[in-house]
């Protein structure tokens, strides 16, 4: 995966800092747009820690693989771009509102 796309799923480009217990305990989906080891067009819906998300985004951007598996638990993934069905589905399961900017 190679393009980090936090505008899906925040409203701004960078998220707040909180207390330290705050970030330790709470948890994030984003959404990550890339390409598998074949080429080809691929998404996921990652949940992580909201701690590492700046460490996540990093790794994401940079130069090598990138195995969500790694870094939190994959809630929905795919080929190409997710379908109305799919963000339905994880904003109900998990109180998003996806916003495309």
């Amino acid at each position: 995966m190679d393009q980090w796309l936090d505008k899906i799923l925040t409203l701004g480009d960078a998220i707040p800092s909180y207390d330290d217990v705050s970030v330790n305990s709470t948890e994030i989906i984003v959404l990550v747009h890339g390409n598998n080891v074949y080429g080809d067009p691929i998404y996921c819906y990652l949940k992580i820690p909201y701690g590492i998300y700046d460490e996540v985004k990093a790794i994401i951007n940079g130069p090598g693989n990138f195995d969500p598996r790694d870094y939190g638990i994959v809630v929905a993934s795919g080929f190409g771009r997710p379908t109305e069905e799919v963000k339905v589905r994880i904003g109900l399961e998990h109180g998003i509102i996806a916003v495309e900017l």
